[in-house]
């Protein structure tokens, strides 16, 4: 009899452990195949330009650290920074949003980090505001330094 009870508590327990994690809200809900295919799929990258045009609505969505983009769009932005992604406020935000979820960081890696967490997470129409970066521009022509000659060096 006391086999039976522990393999009843032990049931029991294994029954508990899988309830708790379908139910879990913060689960993968993308299969693996399908989110491949959309991380391949490089429409979700729109330009600073191509925003100001859009017509349908959308949330801008501020991953930084301190607030650095609500300031250029206050009505429609919001301030979620990137460790508070996954917390509940931040959910239920994101949720109740009814147009485009618009991600944006300083740094773009931050921005497709977020991509694929909320891409996973089931949610759609997740796009990253890809910043102008100020592309070094280059003045001169290249030229090999001449000074040294490998020739001319002798063991």
């Amino acid at each position: 009899m006391k086999n039976v009870g522990f393999i009843l508590f032990l049931f029991a327990v294994m029954a508990v452990l899988v309830i708790s994690r379908i139910f879990n809200p913060n689960l993968f809900k993308r299969e693996t195949q399908a989110a491949i295919e959309n991380a391949l799929n490089t429409g979700f990258v729109i330009s600073e330009d191509q925003l100001k045009t859009k017509n349908n609505p959308y949330l801008l969505v501020d991953l930084n650290h301190t607030t650095v983009v609500s300031q250029d769009n206050p009505e429609n932005s919001v301030h979620i920074p990137f460790e508070k992604l996954l917390d509940k406020t931040s959910q239920d935000i994101l949720k109740n949003n009814n147009g485009e979820i618009v991600l944006v960081a300083t740094d773009n890696t931050t921005s497709s980090k977020a991509w694929v967490i909320l891409n996973q997470l089931g949610y759609k129409n997740v796009i990253i505001l890809e910043k102008k970066q100020n592309q070094e521009v280059l003045k001169y022509k290249f030229q090999p330094d001449t000074i040294i000659r490998l020739e001319s060096v002798q063991n």
